[in-house]
């Protein structure tokens, strides 16, 4: 774990972790205000009026499924750290999947008992977040992961489900990042476990470790373009598929209009590339997860301050596929500029947006002080293990 701060310097130190704080709520809540924006739910029901300050909307912004499910991630992830903590042991998939579980179970979805894991049958619901009514309503469809949870058992890296590499396998796992930027050596790995549990493409999962480093970097960068750059660079170094590299490299070349390292001539150089609609569907012409990474970085790119979130938004929308691509261009930016700077009237209007908030704040206190206590520290939250059991 990366120490937050020095001890010798408690003011740095609060800084430090009001930061992370920050960070982490921008990926939660911008992730969720991208998949809401791709999906045209920041309009439905909205209501402009003229006022002193100008015109304003109102009305509820409601959540999509990939949303719902990286509420779950988060929640499953912060549960087994705490299980870290207290027994040393743990199997942080299977965690994930129960989460899942307790997410489809508030859906309405019947699923069979799991023999082999222990509270995969009926029992009553634990923790805080399966509560909030919210994440019981019906908000899009995420076919392959219900069939997987239905199937009764997860899929793995060595035994997968099925070859999807649909976008929300991608979006859902997109959270974990928080770990890396808190020295969790094991996040990559992590999201590629909890993405096979129920999307088996190889190429897929090899997009989810991109797509983890990346986040990862704009979590901890002093500024878009470092963090993606910097992503995009330590990508390449995973070992992933040479097809997804060559797709990150053309996405950063179109967006800041310098030629690819794969182009024939390195004299050549590509005209400034502003906001391109065709560039954007050219890179993301489907609802994989490569669309939806490959998208999401480039409008990222091209709409590095924090003042065009709203136009990146809008403009990834309008992509095939544009709820993926929103949702990883709203993570990424989200990540780099920190809940603060996001659009207040955007945020206090989603429907998630307390939820994802508390989630966000409870990961970062988890990953740096655990308010459950530890094996051998007492608990300074006596209800912390209630709202997070370890299991």
């Amino acid at each position: 774990m990366t120490p937050v701060g020095s001890d010798d310097d408690p003011v740095a130190r609060q800084a430090e972790l009001e930061r992370r704080t920050d960070r982490a709520r921008g990926l939660m809540l911008g992730l969720a205000l991208g998949e809401s924006v791709g999906l045209g739910r920041h309009r439905a029901g909205a209501v402009t009026e003229t006022g002193a300050g100008g015109p304003t909307s109102s009305g509820t912004i409601t959540a999509g499924v990939a949303t719902q499910l990286a509420a779950f991630t988060l929640e499953g992830y912060i549960r087994a750290a705490a299980r870290m903590a207290h027994k040393g042991i743990c199997d942080p998939p299977g965690i994930l999947w129960r989460a899942y579980r307790r997410w489809a179970t508030g859906q309405g979805i019947d699923l069979p008992a799991d023999a082999t894991m222990p509270f995969s049958g009926p029992h009553p619901p634990d923790g805080w977040l399966c509560h909030d009514p919210a994440l019981h309503e019906r908000r899009g469809d995420a076919p392959t992961t219900v069939a997987a949870l239905r199937g009764g058992r997860p899929g793995t890296i060595e035994q997968p489900l099925s070859s999807s590499m649909g976008w929300h396998g991608l979006v859902r796992v997109l959270p974990v990042a928080v770990g890396a930027t808190h020295g969790h050596l094991a996040t990559v790995a992590l999201a590629r476990e909890a993405t096979a549990l129920t999307h088996g493409s190889e190429l897929g999962l090899d997009v989810t470790s991109a797509a983890v480093v990346l986040t990862a970097c704009s979590l901890t960068a002093d500024d878009v373009l470092g963090g993606l750059r910097t992503g995009v660079d330590a990508a390449r170094g995973l070992g992933v598929e040479a097809h997804l590299v060559g797709t990150l490299d053309r996405a950063m070349a179109d967006a800041v209009g310098v030629a690819s390292p794969a182009t024939p001539n390195p004299t050549t150089r590509a005209s400034p590339a502003g906001p391109s609609l065709d560039r954007l569907r050219s890179l993301a012409p489907d609802p994989t997860s490569l669309s939806a990474l490959a998208g999401g970085l480039y409008v990222a790119a091209t709409h590095a301050e924090p003042e065009r979130f709203r136009d990146a938004l809008e403009l990834a929308a309008r992509a095939p596929e544009g709820a993926a691509v929103a949702a990883v261009a709203g993570a990424l930016l989200g990540a780099a500029h920190g809940a603060s700077r996001l659009p207040v009237d955007l945020v206090a209007r989603h429907e998630l947006a307390w939820p994802l908030d508390v989630l966000a704040r409870d990961v970062v206190a988890q990953l740096s002080d655990p308010p459950g206590g530890s094996e051998y520290v007492e608990a300074r939250d006596p209800l912390w293990q209630a709202r997070y059991p370890g299991w």
